[in-house]
């Protein structure tokens, strides 16, 4: 091949044969172009994604699992009772919409009237 390097079309910076992007402006490579190509055109490989799912746990660590839960008894039982969805207790202190507004009214009527008594 001689003495060819890969370098950067951005900022010539010189590239390994295997970098996708471009160490020092983050722009991706011919290589990185072409791998992406590669798997957009190419269909995925059903039997391997069948065979992955297929594969079961190993019993042992299932054995294992269920046996220092029951050892040890670290948990213990909840008591539904005690998470029971129960109301919070509720203030009194709400003022319906009516009076809401005639509140705001109220405080607007005072605060004009000290407006003009202070001005006028």
């Amino acid at each position: 091949m001689g003495n060819a390097e890969l370098m950067c079309a951005n900022c010539d910076q010189v590239l390994d044969p295997g970098d996708l992007y471009c160490r020092t402006c983050g722009l991706p490579t011919v290589r990185a172009y072409a791998l992406r190509a590669q798997t957009v055109g190419s269909a995925p490989d059903l039997q391997e994604l069948e065979r992955a799912l297929d594969i079961a746990p190993e019993p042992e660590v299932m054995e294992r699992v269920t046996a220092s839960t029951t050892e040890h008894g670290d948990t213990e039982p909840l008591e539904r009772s005690s998470f029971l969805a129960q109301p919070a207790p509720r203030l009194r202190l709400a003022l319906s919409p009516l009076s809401t507004v005639l509140l705001i009214a109220l405080v607007g009527a005072i605060v004009v009237f000290f407006l003009l008594l202070t001005l006028g």
